[in-house]
This record gives structure tokens, sequence and C-alpha cells, in this order.
């Protein structure tokens, strides 16, 4: 791929044709974004764009043999520049420069044209200095943007570029492609698997197999392992995504007839699984393995536990590692392990997104009140997900609290029986609710005992925990002293109404009056902070009335972690609560994990506790001389009628009950769609079967429905064939691209409600559609071309939909593209473009991906529904 010509690109036929008639009609846009993932030739598009743009032929296109043509192939054209980051990220000195460069006077060309790569790494000061260019486009300047992952870059720069998509190209097509260049077609096939569709994976491999490159990244050194006649057990393939097809041509080489299966091992003995015949040899792949070793050293002992993948690539073979006797040490002998790096060398390229929860006292089972912080979580970290970033997504149980340890002796329980079992209970909630998070800490684990105590001494070691006596009100249920001036009449707690104790006993203290000063600037420097900005003041109120030291143990207790200095005393919950955050990324016994995803993303944390997460934590930190948060994202409470759920007083909605009677999905919607973010929101089982009826029922399931039985009647269950569009297809597909932005917006400013109404804004605009087009009628008047690209519009607006709800309802949309025709479980939000979708069988029938629509009975005119209402509940129904 030497030359620069746009007709010489391999695949991306849309594409090129798009920027040959730019070059053609002359109506260049200031910004052009190339995206898509590693290898698929966008920084080599961009280069064929910026000669054509100066090419001096004047047509659509590069002639190649110019002065200036040749210029911008060996770099040399003046007008015409690279720009890649110094080390990780862009300097705003680099784009202010290119900001003033680029609206000088072109020297040679037509254009002065600025080519960014991996604009992806961009600070924010960066982004806005680009973005300010964009605004105020000089008339001879184009700026032309290369990324991995479009969604990192900020919205109004998205909006403000052409965008370019570009992906791998299917295997086949490469293949000849590859044929076409004089490539021997047995070949092309082993470059074309091994590249994985990828194009400039294909040509470093015909590179670097001639040259003899290597290096633990090296494409030379999986290609010449391809060739090799023999290996060293426990040879590892390169680090690129060709890893895969390095293994499977090895195989090919090693034995006649190997069977090879995506998401196991490979058999070359012709038996089962598990055993190996004479003279032949098992290749596993192992996926995710971060802490892999380096090239050519043998393999290290199968972990313990193995972290999971859902990116399509080869899955984990452990079974026949271990039937092979290698588990619990090196490999030897003869099994050869392939390590496919796909999945490690998109994740490392992959910006991070750590996310928590607050965690829960297990003084009893969660209600829904409980649960809306869960799903909204949930919700953003299946979103970040979609959007290309590698999350983490932390929640757990707060097992240390004195009200837990008060509560199991009342019931006659052993305190830790009951702490496990309420934990267990949890879990069991949070799964039926399909919470995708992917660590659960409990506060009792040696883990967390360790990170409590470290930041414990570290505090006391700097000065700021001493010892002192304190009396005041306090409340068990918040586990927090009040001062007099909080409390409600009667001495009450503010939150939970219930009478304050008076306590007064010698223990710790820390010095939280000594970070008021360093914590307000903070929270003025970083107003991104405390989200919304409403909590944002309130807190800075708070400051204003001075900070005071604040207990940080507890001499009565004997439930909880002992303080490293004192071991009569106890840890105070929130001092060992808070910690919870460090401990799940890594603190302090794995500091590359730590460092990997500390500082935390997002905090979500309930308006109630917003003084010690967004006070109490920072100060805690700052004295651990441990960087804060990025942010603290506060919301508002779900009521139940109006009141505040209580399990006490018998005002609660039981979750799981709820999952067995509608679904998760229809209680997640609810809740994301019907409570705003930042302030309360208020259920009642009849809103909830009107919004579920609504919008499920008529909306989504009338739009699915009636769409696919046509298309199966009429199409034989196949995407029908698109034909020429019409300006009714066209404004549907510009309604659909201008709601995923104004998605992707909202969802980035946890607006989850706003941005899944856009998602069914996209499901009410296609029911309009097909309302306007009547695709039944045109069948039945014979136009079974035009009713074919109706329904093919119709389908892309479902698929789109079902892209953008599925991190509110996960499984009904994954069955929405299983009728579909498309099998990914996970959709990529950076490779979503209209027009993409392959040709596809939808399925004939299947299950439904929502549960009937719910009438106006049963659960709807209940107030509560709790354990002991159940069998009346029956007998009304």
């Amino acid at each position: 791929m030497s030359g620069l010509s746009l007709r010489d690109v391999i695949g991306h036929q849309t594409a090129v044709q798009l920027l040959q008639r730019t070059v053609a009609s002359g109506r260049v846009a200031p910004g052009y974004l190339f995206f898509g993932p590693p290898q698929v030739g966008k920084r080599t598009l961009a280069l064929a764009f910026a000669a054509a743009l100066n090419c001096e032929s004047g047509g659509e296109d590069a002639c190649g043999v110019c002065l200036s043509c040749r210029k911008v192939a060996d770099g040399t054209h003046p007008d015409v520049r690279v720009v890649e980051p110094e080390g990780n990220t862009f300097r705003i000195e680099q784009v202010r420069e290119v900001s003033r460069q680029i609206a000088l006077t072109p020297l040679e060309g037509r254009y002065k044209v600025y080519l960014l790569q991996k604009v992806e790494t961009m600070r924010p000061e960066g982004a806005n200095a680009l973005l300010k260019t964009l605004e105020e486009p000089p008339g001879s300047g184009v700026l032309l943007l290369v990324t991995t992952n479009v969604n990192a870059i900020l919205p109004t720069i998205r909006s403000r570029c052409q965008p370019i998509p570009l992906r791998p190209l299917p295997v086949r097509a490469l293949e000849e492609e590859l044929c076409r260049r004089g490539i021997s077609p047995e070949r092309a096939h082993r470059i074309a698997l091994m590249a994985q569709g990828r194009v400039g994976a294909a040509f470093d491999l015909l590179e670097s197999a001639s040259e003899g490159g290597d290096g633990p990244q090296s494409a030379g050194a999986a290609a010449r392992c391809s060739l090799e006649p023999s290996f060293p057990p426990g040879r590892i393939l390169g680090g690129g995504p060709w890893a895969v097809g390095a293994a499977v041509e090895l195989v090919s080489r090693s034995a006649p007839g190997p069977s090879w299966s995506p998401s196991g091992a490979v058999d070359l003995s012709g038996g089962g699984a598990n055993a190996p015949g004479a003279g032949a040899r098992r290749i596993g792949f192992l996926v995710d393995c971060k802490d892999a070793c380096a090239h050519g050293e043998p393999i290290p002992p199968v972990p313990e536990r193995q972290r999971g993948v859902d990116d399509g690539s080869v899955g984990l073979s452990l079974s026949s590692v271990a039937a092979s006797g290698a588990a619990g040490g090196p490999l030897s002998g003869r099994t050869a392990i392939g390590l496919c790096c796909q999945s490690f060398e998109e994740n490392r390229m992959k910006p991070k997104f750590y996310v928590t929860t607050a965690i829960p006292y297990v003084n009893a089972k969660p209600h829904l009140g409980h649960s809306y912080e869960m799903v909204a979580t949930d919700v953003i970290a299946r979103y970040k997900r979609m959007a290309g970033f590698d999350v983490w997504f932390l929640t757990g149980a707060d097992m240390n609290s004195l009200n837990t340890e008060r509560k199991a002796r009342e019931l006659g329980r052993d305190v830790r029986e009951y702490v496990e079992e309420m934990a267990d209970a949890m879990v069991q909630t949070w799964k039926a609710l399909r919470i995708s998070n992917d660590d659960f800490i409990r506060t009792t684990e040696p883990r967390h005992r360790r990170a409590a105590q470290e930041c414990f001494r570290r505090a006391y070691e700097n000065g700021d925990i001493y010892e002192a006596t304190y009396e005041g009100f306090y409340c068990y249920s918040c586990e927090a002293y009040y001062d007099p001036d909080d409390l409600l009449e009667g001495n009450r707690c503010p939150v939970h109404q219930s009478p304050c104790e008076w306590l007064a006993e010698r223990n710790y203290f820390f010095r939280l009056s000594r970070y008021e000063a360093a914590l307000r600037k903070h929270i003025e420097e970083h107003p991104e902070f405390i989200y919304p900005e409403s909590r944002r003041n309130e807190v800075l109120a708070f400051l204003d009335r001075g900070l005071k030291d604040f207990s940080v143990s507890r001499r009565s207790a004997r439930w909880g972690i002992p303080t490293p200095t004192d071991p009569n005393q106890v840890i105070y919950v929130w001092f060992d609560a808070l910690v919870n955050y460090l401990t799940g990324a890594g603190f302090p016994d794995h500091p590359e994990a730590f460092q990997k995803w500390w500082p935390c993303d997002v905090h979500v944390i309930g308006k109630d506790i917003w003084r010690f997460h967004c006070i109490y934590w920072p100060a805690m930190l700052m004295s651990a001389g441990i960087e804060l948060p990025k942010k603290v994202a506060i919301h508002g409470f779900v009521t139940l009628g109006g009141e505040k759920m209580s399990k006490s007083r018998g005002i609660y909605v039981d979750p799981v009950a709820a999952v067995r009677e509608y679904g998760a999905d229809a209680i997640r919607y609810y809740l994301v769609r019907e409570v705003p973010f930042e302030t309360d929101g208020d259920f009642t089982w009849e809103a909830f079967v009107a919004r579920y009826n609504a919008d499920l029922a008529n909306d989504l399931g009338n739009l699915l429905n009636r769409t696919l039985n046509l298309v199966r009647r009429h199409f034989g269950g196949k995407t029908p064939p698109i034909g020429e569009p019409t300006a009714e297809d066209v404004a549907l597909a510009k309604a659909v691209l201008r709601a995923r932005e104004e998605y992707c917006r909202l969802m980035e400013g946890f607006s989850l409600h706003l941005a899944t109404d856009q998602a069914m804004g996209i499901v009410r605009e296609a029911n309009r559609y097909l309302a306007d087009t009547e695709p039944w009628r045109l069948l039945r008047d014979e136009r079974r071309d035009r009713a074919g690209t109706v329904l093919y519009h119709a389908m892309e607006a479902l698929r789109w939909a079902a892209t953008l709800l599925t991190p509110v309802m996960p499984d009904a949309c994954q069955q929405i593209r299983a009728q579909l025709g498309i099998p990914e479980e996970t959709p990529d939000l950076t490779r979503l473009e209209w027009g993409w979708a392959p040709s596809r069988e939808s399925d004939r029938g299947g299950t439904p991906p929502l549960p009937a629509p719910a009438g106006s009975g049963g659960a709807a005119g209940r107030r509560f529904f709790c354990p002991h209402k159940e069998r009346e509940d029956r007998r009304e129904r």
C-alpha cells in the first residue's frame, strides 16, 4: 500500500467514493474524522485524500506521479503535515501550533492539510483548542483526525467533522484483493486469515515475513512461527490480532486435517479433545492475558482466576491445558500454546473507566430504592463498554457497621453468619436485575482489611489521627454523629426520622479541619468533581460553616476492623467502608492494577451520603497521599407513592419479586426512563403499567412485530435488498443519526432518562415512517422493490434502537438483535453506522423479547409489594 491514490485503497469503497466526490465538487469540510479499529487503513486513506486535495491534475483523485503527489508520499509536502502525540497525549502547544499554521495561506497546494493521529489521547484543553479551529475554520485549511476510539472524542468535535468510518474487510474480500495484487491464492488465504480482515495487518505480515522482523509484538514473529516445522512448548505467537491466524496456520502445517473451533482448542489427534496422538500437538488459545509473559519465555502457571471476555475473539481453553498436565506449572512436553493477543492489544489501547456504587449495609435485603443506584450505574458501565472503554465496575456490601451487629444480635444470630447471608441475598438481587459488576467486595475480606488498616496507618503517621473524647447524638442507621442544629424535633435523625442516641467515648479522631482550604480549592478548581451543580453548591455551603474533626474509631465495638495502632478499637465504619473503592482497584496488594484503574472515574452515590463522599473521603485520600477521584455523581431517591421506601414501615417494592413477575428489563426500563438521575422519582404500579404498555408493548413491540412479520412472509425471513432511497428514507436515517449523537451527549452527562428517550425516539420515528410509507400496501400493489427498501430501513432503525437501548434492557435487546439475525451479544457503538448491517436472515419466530403487555389489573392497584402481601394480592387477582 505504498501508493497514495484513493483508487488504490483496498476496500472501503463507500468512503473512497465520498472523498472522491468531495474533491471533485470542491466542497471541502473543515474537518474529517477517520475512525475504526487498528490497522484498517485509516491513515493511508487520510493521506490519499490529502494527496488528492493538492494533486496538480485537479481531478477527483491523486495522479500519484506529479511533484505534489510524490511530496505527499515521502512526507516533504509543505502543506501536508502529520502530527502525532508526544508521549501519551498531545501537548496544548502542539494543538495551538496546528491551529496557527492551518490558518496560513498554502505554499504550494490548494489546501493546508493537517493529519492528527490518535486524537482520542487529546486532553480537554487541547480538544477545546481544536474545537475552536473547527468552529472558525480557515478557508483553505483541512483537519484530518484519525482515531481508534471515536467515542473518546468530544461530541462537539465529532459533530463538526465529516465522519469516515472504516472497519475490517470480510476475510474473503481481503483474500481476493491480495490475489489481484499478485499474491498466490494459498498465501493470500493465510495472510487474510491471520490479518482477520485488517488491511494494514495484512501488509505488515507480508513485509515482516519477507524482512524477518522480530519482537514480542511483531507481525513477522507470528508469520515466521506459522512457517516453522517445529517450535518450543509454550511459544507465544506475537502480539497482534493475526496471532490466531498464525496459530491456525501452524496447526495446518503440523498435521493433516486439524479441527479448529473459535471457542476452544485445536485438536490434532483426530480423537477426543483431551487425547493428542503420537507426534501430534494441541494448541489452546488464551485470551485477555494481560499479565502474559514476554515473547519467547515459558508460559507461567495457569492462574486460579481468569477474567473472561466477550469481544468475539478466540475463547479460553484452560481444559486442554490442564489435560496436558500443564495446570499448576510451566507447560512442557508436546503441548504448545498460541497466545491470541487481540483482546490484550485492543484493551491496552482502550481508555479505562472505573465506576463504583456505594456499598449498602447488610442489615436487611435490598428494596427497589436501593436498586435504582445499581441499575443506573450498570447502565453507565454497559454504555461505556459499548463506547470502547475498558470498564471496571465495582459494588459490594458494607458488613462492619454497628447497626448490622445490633440487628444480628436482636435476631439471636451469629454476626458473621448473618452478614454473609445478607450479602448473598444482595448478590442474588443484583443478579436478578442483570447487574454486570466486575467485582463485589465484602468489607470482611482480608484484602479490604489490609487496605483499611493501610489508609489508617498513613493518616496516623501523617499526624492526622489523634486520641480525644467525643460526645454527641449518634444515628445507628446512618452510622454518623449529628450536630443538634441538624436534628429534627425530638433529636430525630434528618434521614431516617428515628431518635438519635447520646454517645460519649474516648477514641481516635481525624483532623478534617486541616483539609478545609484544600477541599475548597479542589472543588472550585474542578467544577466537574461533584455532579449535579446543586449538590456542589450544597458542599460549598457546608464548607462555609467550617469543618470539625470526626471520630474514626469505636472503643465499645467488637465487630469490625481493628485499628493498626490499638487492637482494642475498631475502625469507624465510614472510614472503613470508603476505602473499598481503593481495595477494588488493587490497593495496596496489586500496585500495577491500582496504577491502571485509579483514580476512579465516577463514584455513584445517593443524596443522603454526599457529606462522606465529598468531604470526608477526599480529605482521607489527601492525608494518605492518594489522588482524588475524578467525579462524584449524586442521584436522588426513588419514592413509593410519594413516600420514602422503608422495610420497617412496610413501604417498599421487593425487586426480586417484581423481576419474577415482569422481567428485569421492564423494571430496569421504568427506573431509568421515569426517574431523572439528579432528582427524586416516584414509583407506582399504575405508572409502571402505563409506561410499559406505551413504550415497550405498543411502540417497540409493534415496530418489531409488524416489520419482521412482513419480512418473514414476503422475503423469506431475509433482509430485503435496498433500492434507491427516497426523501422519506433519508429523513429516517438522518433522524436516527441525530438521535445517536444526542444519546451519547446525554449519557455522558448522566441524563440517563433523556438518553433513553432518544433511543425510544428512533422507535417512534420508525413507526411514523412505516405509517407514512405503508409497506403492506406497497406489497399488495406489487411494488416489492420499494416495499423491501422500506422494510430494510425499518430493520436498520430497529437495529439502532436495540443497540442504544442495550444498556437499559440487555436481555430484550439481545433477543431483538437475534430476531434481526444479528448474533453479537454486546454491540459496539464505535462501529455503529447506518447501512452497515450485513445481509442477514431474521429469526423465523422466536420468543418475544418482552413479556405480554401488562393489563390494568393485578399489580397495578398495589400500593406496595412485599412478601406478607403476596397471598392477599393473589386473591385480588
